[in-house]
């Protein structure tokens, strides 16, 4: 149920349960939203300028004193990078202000610049983010040239910590290995290496933890040829699309090597999740 902004703020007390916060930067206005309560209620408000937004959220702030918020979203897609840029300081500056770090299971960012996301991965409790998620802003009106990277925010312990991480939608230049702690991975990269994905290979196979890692592609060069070479005759195989099913002798799992023109992804199923899906 869509609630009004002053009932929001009747209700909001240390107590009450948030489940999603998001603050967006768009070319039309900044805005807020929440969900909170046992049920589906929510709220949402836009505002015109960053001096009307920063006074009803500064309510928000001084209501209640957020230790954990399952979802936190933040998109930054205004053109005006100035706007952007004061709109981020704000919200870092409230993250800091909390008595301990904020608590976050699952962080959206929707930014073109890796230090934009960077600098508020950091400010949240390292042990608590498990998924990752970065893509483009909802409005697509930033004009940045540069590839997106993770060489700094991979630096980060909340991104060792994480358990999986999504980045579509951007442009990327970044090396695999910087996904390998992760269960599950899903990215969209402009080139794939050969060198790359035979490290990815090797590390799939043989770490347990890691169960599927997906990767969209722009450039791969003799990507069929290299997946033939190493997993021989494919299980099935169409215009589009060629699987190859490899039983691992040692580990008991089963790893299905998927390619099309535009991605592959590997996946790992455990002889504890057969069995648990003969049980359901």
């Amino acid at each position: 149920m869509t609630t009004s902004f002053p009932d929001f703020l009747q209700k909001l007390t240390p107590s009450l349960a948030i489940k999603s916060i998001r603050f967006a930067a768009s070319p039309d206005a900044l805005s807020f939203r929440a969900s909170y309560g046992e049920g589906k209620d929510h709220v949402e408000k836009e505002y015109n300028s960053l001096s009307n937004f920063k006074k009803e959220m500064d309510k928000v702030w001084s209501r209640f004193s957020p230790e954990s918020v399952p979802q936190l979203d933040i998109s930054v897609g205004d053109p005006d990078e100035n706007q952007n840029q004061l709109f981020l300081k704000y919200i870092r500056e409230k993250l800091k202000a909390l008595k301990s770090p904020l608590q976050v299971n699952i962080f959206i960012m929707r930014s073109v610049k890796e230090k934009e996301v960077m600098e508020v991965l950091q400010l949240l409790d390292p042990d608590s983010v498990a998924v990752i998620r970065i893509s483009k802003p909802d409005t697509d009106n930033r004009n940045c040239q540069n590839l997106f990277g993770v060489r700094q925010i991979s630096k980060l312990p909340q991104w060792k910590n994480a358990k999986g991480v999504i980045i579509m939608g951007l442009k990327m230049e970044a090396e695999l290995s910087a996904f390998f702690h992760c269960e599950n991975v899903k990215i969209n990269v402009e080139k794939v290496t050969l060198d790359g994905f035979c490290e990815l290979k090797e590390t799939f196979f043989t770490k347990n933890h890691m169960r599927t890692f997906e990767v969209h592609f722009t450039e791969f060069e003799n990507a069929e040829l290299y997946f033939q070479s190493m997993f021989k005759t494919p299980a099935n195989k169409t215009k589009d699309r060629t699987e190859w099913n490899i039983q691992m002798a040692y580990s008991l799992a089963r790893i299905t090597v998927v390619l099309t023109d535009a991605k592959f992804m590997m996946t790992k199923v455990s002889a504890n999740d057969d069995e648990e899906d003969e049980d359901s």
